[in-house]
């Protein structure tokens, strides 16, 4: 709800500005500023291909460009009504086509094999490499991580894929 009033008030997009005003409405309020809470915020421009992005002690964003490389986009922000001032700074990204941006909540990455393996970031990103453009990503990873942990989580698991087309 506290996002949903900054947007209702903003008249710039600045995802920075945007969690900034988020996190002094949740520091401010007794009931919820001691749950602490993350959040991504990411702004497309569908025409122009720039993605800004901001995090509060959020997941790392994972950029892989067109020539495959694979780039882990980290926010510095705090986590939501830690402190007065969340330090929030916006990261520009000019997406070309072919090139993905992938989000991920902790319970993917902390999901567990029947031997209480963590799948962590490393294989994510091992997999995420080993895709070809033409293939579909979120059917691939869906199904590598339904296979590591037996399809039984004890978190929420969900992936997003933004990727750029020509």
């Amino acid at each position: 709800s506290a996002l949903r009033a900054v947007l209702q008030e903003a008249k710039e997009y600045s995802p920075s500005e945007i969690l900034q005003q988020v996190n002094l409405t949740v520091y401010g309020d007794t009931k919820i500023s001691e749950v602490f809470a993350t959040i991504s915020i990411l702004i497309l421009n569908n025409k122009t291909m720039e993605l800004k992005y901001s995090g509060a002690g959020d997941i790392p964003i994972i950029y892989k460009n067109k020539s495959g490389e694979i780039m882990r986009i980290k926010s510095k922000g705090l986590l939501l009504g830690f402190s007065k001032h969340g330090d929030y700074e916006d990261s520009l990204i000019q997406l070309k086509p072919g090139e993905q941006i992938y989000l991920t909540t902790d319970g993917l990455i902390d999901s567990r094999s029947k031997s209480l393996e963590s799948f962590g970031e490393h294989r994510l990103y091992e997999l995420i490499n080993k895709i070809d453009p033409d293939q579909n990503a979120l059917e691939i990873i869906k199904q590598k991580i339904e296979e590591f942990t037996d399809a039984e989580y004890d978190d929420d698991v969900s992936l997003i894929l933004i990727q750029a087309t020509s």
